[in-house]
């Protein structure tokens, strides 16, 4: 299941260029992937009721096009691949006439509170990624 999350280009976000900074990128998919969990119920406040965190561990993002002030926004978050401790997501930035602006892939760790040592992903988060 994916998630689309809306946003737009503010004039706090655009860089000395004229145009969207690269940190607002990454931010603007770490939103997309905390609209995913909220999609799934499963948000991220209840990681740490389980004795869990969530870890981003590597993100391979592509720049494809500029994104300016006012710009309407999709980040798009999807599950694609589970182990046993780690998740991988992919996602994409796209403008209003559908054309990438960005495009990455996410692999996030749970890691378990007390020990900070990996652990397994919860079932419930797990159900959520296609079977291999």
């Amino acid at each position: 299941m994916e998630s689309l999350l809306d946003i737009t280009v503010h004039s706090s976000d655009i860089d000395l260029n004229g145009h969207l900074n690269h940190v607002r990128y990454v931010e603007f998919m770490e939103r997309g992937r905390k609209a995913w969990y909220e999609l799934i119920h499963f948000p991220l406040e209840s990681f740490h009721s389980q004795g869990i965190m969530t870890s981003i561990v590597n993100i391979n993002m592509n720049f494809r096009r500029e994104c300016h002030e006012h710009d309407a926004l999709q980040v798009v978050t999807k599950p694609v691949k589970v182990g046993r401790s780690s998740y991988v997501f992919d996602q994409t930035i796209i403008n209003s006439d559908q054309l990438v602006c960005a495009d990455a892939r996410v692999t996030c760790v749970i890691m378990d509170l007390a020990t900070r040592q990996s652990t397994s992903v919860p079932d419930k988060l797990r159900s959520h990624f296609p079977s291999e």
